[in-house]
């Protein structure tokens, strides 16, 4: 998955730093997430990402 994220966000210019991603992603900054939540909200953030190109 950090693969994924990471090629998407250098894709659009993002200088990409790989231990803070997967501390992004592992310590959202919402208290309890669940799984799909977390999946629901990054595929939301990219879809909103490529609508803004």
């Amino acid at each position: 998955m950090y693969d994924f994220i990471e090629d998407i966000l250098r894709s659009r210019g993002y200088l990409v730093d790989r231990d803070l991603l997967k501390r992004a992603i592992k310590h959202p900054h919402r208290t309890v997430w669940s799984e799909e939540e977390r999946r629901k909200t990054i595929r939301e953030t990219f879809l909103e990402m490529r609508e803004g190109s």
